[in-house]
Protein backbone atom coordinates (compact mmCIF):
# COMPACT_ATOMS: atom_id res chain seq x y z
CA UNK A 1 0.00 0.00 0.00
CA UNK A 2 2.51 2.56 0.78
CA UNK A 3 4.50 1.81 -2.23
CA UNK A 4 1.19 2.51 -4.57
CA UNK A 5 0.99 5.53 -2.86
CA UNK A 6 4.17 6.86 -4.12
CA UNK A 7 6.36 5.68 -0.79
CA UNK A 8 9.84 4.36 -1.46
CA UNK A 9 9.76 0.94 0.29
CA UNK A 10 12.62 -1.58 0.80
CA UNK A 11 11.51 -4.75 2.17
CA UNK A 12 13.83 -6.94 3.86
CA UNK A 13 12.39 -10.56 3.05
CA UNK A 14 13.52 -13.73 4.99
CA UNK A 15 13.29 -17.06 3.03
CA UNK A 16 10.00 -17.09 1.34
CA UNK A 17 8.27 -17.08 -1.94
CA UNK A 18 7.84 -13.15 -3.13
CA UNK A 19 5.99 -13.76 -6.14
CA UNK A 20 3.48 -11.28 -5.68
CA UNK A 21 4.78 -8.20 -4.29
CA UNK A 22 4.47 -4.98 -6.27
CA UNK A 23 7.52 -4.20 -8.56
CA UNK A 24 7.60 -0.51 -6.97
CA UNK A 25 8.79 -2.65 -3.68
CA UNK A 26 13.32 -2.98 -3.19
CA UNK A 27 13.13 -6.52 -2.17
CA UNK A 28 16.57 -7.26 0.19
CA UNK A 29 16.91 -11.13 0.89
CA UNK A 30 18.01 -12.91 3.92
CA UNK A 31 17.97 -16.36 5.71
CA UNK A 32 19.74 -16.31 8.89
CA UNK A 33 19.81 -14.18 11.92
CA UNK A 34 23.31 -12.85 11.46
CA UNK A 35 22.66 -12.45 7.71
CA UNK A 36 19.50 -10.17 8.26
CA UNK A 37 21.24 -8.25 10.89
CA UNK A 38 24.27 -7.31 8.86
CA UNK A 39 21.52 -5.98 6.01
CA UNK A 40 19.32 -4.14 8.21
CA UNK A 41 22.99 -2.67 9.37
CA UNK A 42 24.13 -1.75 5.72
CA UNK A 43 20.56 -0.38 4.82
CA UNK A 44 21.29 1.99 7.44
CA UNK A 45 24.32 3.10 6.99
CA UNK A 46 23.36 3.42 3.33
CA UNK A 47 20.34 4.98 3.25
CA UNK A 48 17.65 7.31 5.40
CA UNK A 49 14.60 6.16 6.69
CA UNK A 50 11.53 8.02 7.68
CA UNK A 51 9.98 4.78 8.92
CA UNK A 52 10.96 1.29 10.25
CA UNK A 53 8.43 -1.46 10.34
CA UNK A 54 10.54 -4.18 12.36
CA UNK A 55 8.01 -7.09 12.28
CA UNK A 56 10.51 -10.12 11.41
CA UNK A 57 9.83 -12.89 13.84
CA UNK A 58 13.53 -13.02 14.44
CA UNK A 59 14.54 -15.73 17.01
CA UNK A 60 14.91 -14.54 20.94
CA UNK A 61 17.81 -17.35 21.11
CA UNK A 62 20.75 -19.71 19.10
CA UNK A 63 22.10 -22.99 20.11
CA UNK A 64 25.31 -22.65 21.83
CA UNK A 65 28.55 -23.86 20.22
CA UNK A 66 29.49 -26.99 21.60
CA UNK A 67 33.55 -28.13 21.84
CA UNK A 68 34.48 -30.82 20.09
CA UNK A 69 33.18 -33.66 18.67
CA UNK A 70 29.21 -34.88 19.36
CA UNK A 71 29.30 -38.69 20.50
CA UNK A 72 26.29 -40.17 18.68
CA UNK A 73 23.80 -42.84 19.86
CA UNK A 74 23.47 -40.49 23.44
CA UNK A 75 20.83 -38.08 24.63
CA UNK A 76 21.90 -34.54 23.96
CA UNK A 77 20.64 -31.08 26.12
CA UNK A 78 20.31 -28.21 24.01
CA UNK A 79 21.78 -25.02 25.13
CA UNK A 80 20.53 -21.66 23.96
CA UNK A 81 22.37 -17.98 23.90
CA UNK A 82 20.16 -14.80 23.59
CA UNK A 83 20.81 -13.23 20.29
CA UNK A 84 21.00 -9.84 20.56
CA UNK A 85 18.12 -7.12 19.49
CA UNK A 86 18.26 -5.50 16.69
CA UNK A 87 15.98 -3.33 17.49
CA UNK A 88 19.16 -1.81 19.31
CA UNK A 89 21.00 -1.34 16.10
CA UNK A 90 18.02 0.36 14.05
CA UNK A 91 17.62 3.22 16.80
CA UNK A 92 21.27 3.61 17.09
CA UNK A 93 22.14 3.84 13.48
CA UNK A 94 18.90 5.61 12.68
CA UNK A 95 17.68 7.34 15.38
CA UNK A 96 15.28 9.77 13.24
CA UNK A 97 13.70 6.76 11.68
CA UNK A 98 9.84 5.89 13.63
CA UNK A 99 10.39 2.87 14.55
CA UNK A 100 7.11 0.27 14.74
CA UNK A 101 7.54 -3.02 16.47
CA UNK A 102 6.04 -6.24 16.72
CA UNK A 103 4.96 -7.86 19.44
CA UNK A 104 3.02 -11.13 19.03
CA UNK A 105 1.71 -13.31 21.90
CA UNK A 106 -0.67 -16.42 22.57
CA UNK A 107 -3.25 -17.37 24.69
CA UNK A 108 -3.59 -13.83 26.66
CA UNK A 109 -5.89 -11.60 27.61
CA UNK A 110 -5.89 -8.23 26.04
CA UNK A 111 -4.48 -6.43 29.40
CA UNK A 112 -1.11 -8.61 29.37
CA UNK A 113 -0.81 -8.53 25.66
CA UNK A 114 -1.09 -4.99 25.45
CA UNK A 115 1.65 -4.94 29.14
CA UNK A 116 3.88 -6.73 27.72
CA UNK A 117 3.84 -4.89 24.59
CA UNK A 118 4.32 -1.60 26.02
CA UNK A 119 7.29 -3.13 28.18
CA UNK A 120 8.94 -4.26 24.22
CA UNK A 121 8.43 -0.66 23.72
CA UNK A 122 9.72 0.88 26.15
CA UNK A 123 13.21 -1.73 26.21
CA UNK A 124 13.52 -0.92 22.18
CA UNK A 125 12.59 2.91 22.05
CA UNK A 126 10.01 2.34 19.53
CA UNK A 127 7.76 4.60 18.48
CA UNK A 128 5.09 2.22 18.42
CA UNK A 129 4.49 -1.52 19.12
CA UNK A 130 1.74 -3.59 17.48
CA UNK A 131 0.53 -5.93 19.90
CA UNK A 132 -1.04 -8.69 18.33
CA UNK A 133 -2.30 -12.16 18.34
CA UNK A 134 -3.10 -14.72 15.56
CA UNK A 135 -6.49 -16.43 16.89
CA UNK A 136 -8.71 -14.33 16.08
CA UNK A 137 -6.73 -12.00 14.77
CA UNK A 138 -6.62 -8.90 16.96
CA UNK A 139 -3.82 -5.95 16.57
CA UNK A 140 -3.51 -2.95 19.22
CA UNK A 141 -1.00 0.06 17.90
CA UNK A 142 -0.10 1.61 20.70
CA UNK A 143 2.40 4.96 20.56
CA UNK A 144 4.30 5.95 22.83
CA UNK A 145 2.16 8.93 23.63
CA UNK A 146 -0.15 6.45 24.72
CA UNK A 147 -2.73 6.31 21.72
CA UNK A 148 -3.97 3.50 21.14
CA UNK A 149 -6.08 1.75 18.06
CA UNK A 150 -7.88 -1.48 17.57
CA UNK A 151 -7.52 -3.52 14.63
CA UNK A 152 -9.50 -6.78 13.95
CA UNK A 153 -8.21 -7.64 10.41
CA UNK A 154 -4.18 -7.68 9.05
CA UNK A 155 -6.02 -4.73 6.18
CA UNK A 156 -7.29 -2.75 8.74
CA UNK A 157 -3.76 -2.63 10.89
CA UNK A 158 -2.13 -1.64 7.36
CA UNK A 159 -4.50 0.96 7.27
CA UNK A 160 -4.03 2.64 10.59
CA UNK A 161 -0.90 2.50 10.52
CA UNK A 162 -0.67 4.40 7.38
CA UNK A 163 -2.78 6.96 9.28
CA UNK A 164 -0.36 7.16 12.06
CA UNK A 165 2.61 7.58 9.80
CA UNK A 166 0.72 10.32 7.50
CA UNK A 167 -0.18 12.11 11.04
CA UNK A 168 3.89 11.98 11.88
CA UNK A 169 4.97 12.74 8.63
CA UNK A 170 2.59 16.07 8.73
CA UNK A 171 3.87 16.91 12.28
CA UNK A 172 7.90 16.84 10.80
CA UNK A 173 6.88 18.61 8.02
Amino acid sequence: KLARLGGKVTLLLGPVNACCLDKRIRVVAFKLFEELRNKIKQELVSRKYDFIIHNAAVSDFAPALCKGKIVSGKSLSLKLKPLPKITGDIKRLAPQAKLAIFKLEAGVSDNILIKRAKVAQSESGADFVIANRLTPYKAFIIAKNGNMVCARTKENLAKQLLIFFSRLKTHDS
